[in-house]
């Protein structure tokens, strides 16, 4: 007996939560990714397409985790600063430092 997912279903599927996101702005932000040099995985873009939806806006890794959480696609805390450093190294996003105390990723690069 195989553990497999049935051919209708797939594991790396983002949830159904995120319908606002599918498919079109999926695949720009996939392409976005690429563009910047980045290999678009699942987390990438669900991470890119949360947050690089046009709104200027300085958030934490923090807070992103949270809002990833709250979609229903779980990622860990590590994945979302790791992601969010690729994103800046790419030119994606832009760190900004508050007090020497912690960082703030603004969405907002020019």
């Amino acid at each position: 007996m195989s553990n497999a997912a049935p051919p209708d279903q797939t594991t790396n599927a983002l949830p159904a939560t995120l319908p606002a996101i599918m498919p079109a702005t999926m695949a720009a932000m996939a392409s976005k990714l690429r563009d910047a040099g980045l290999r678009p995985t699942r987390q990438r873009v669900a991470i890119a397409c949360l947050l690089l939806d046009g709104r200027h806006r300085h958030i934490t890794a923090e807070n992103l985790t949270a809002e990833i959480n709250a979609t229903g696609l779980h990622v860990a805390g590590g994945t979302v600063y790791n992601t969010l450093n690729q994103f800046t190294d790419a030119g994606l996003l832009r760190r900004v430092t508050v007090h020497n105390e912690y960082s703030l990723f603004d969405t907002n690069t020019e």
